[in-house]
């Protein structure tokens, strides 16, 4: 697909799911809770739409996170034409085997390995242990959508405030 090609899928499936359903446009913002520009400008493809009202907007038409998931893709490919990254539905299984074999993975690995051995000898706040355990989720859940260039950088700065983390506290020792 072209450049904004989950937007403009977006767009499309935002209107033919209204329509199906009978409703104006009008009707449907009043429906979820948004003036009618907005359904507007989320059915001309001019912008992503906010998160907020695509998930109203899923709600209302029983998209099943059909609306959602295009959102979510129209997001990822905005943010891959701004960095100059890589189209995400272009990224391949290779371009990960090639980013494992890159080296980077073993420089978090040695990461990884310090922060290991810090936490066997340090006393971190569990609240901010935590907050860097759901990055840790958040990046494993979006590992196979996410191009390696982008994901790269959040890996490698969750290690290093893993690691401001846990400098900063350490046990007292009894006698």
């Amino acid at each position: 697909m072209g450049e904004g090609g989950a937007k403009r899928e977006l767009a499309s499936r935002i209107r033919e799911l209204r329509l199906a359903a009978s409703l104006s446009q009008k009707q449907l913002a009043d429906r979820v809770g948004f003036e009618r520009g907005y359904v507007c400008q989320a059915e001309s493809a001019r912008g992503v739409p906010s998160e907020n009202l695509v998930y109203a907007l899923d709600r209302a038409l029983d998209a099943a996170g059909e609306l959602r998931t295009l959102r979510e893709q129209a997001r990822r490919e905005q943010q891959a034409r701004r960095y100059g990254l890589p189209n995400p539905r272009e990224v391949t299984d290779t371009d990960r085997r090639e980013f494992v074999q890159s080296g980077a993975l073993a420089a978090a690995a040695g990461m990884a390995a310090d922060v290991s051995r810090l936490i066997a000898s340090v006393d971190p706040d569990p609240l901010t242990m935590e907050e860097m355990e759901a990055d840790v989720d958040r990046i494993a859940a979006t590992y196979m959508t996410t191009p390696h260039q982008v994901l790269t950088p959040r890996v490698l700065d969750g290690w290093r405030e893993a690691e401001k983390a846990l400098a900063g506290r350490v046990s007292l020792a009894f006698p």
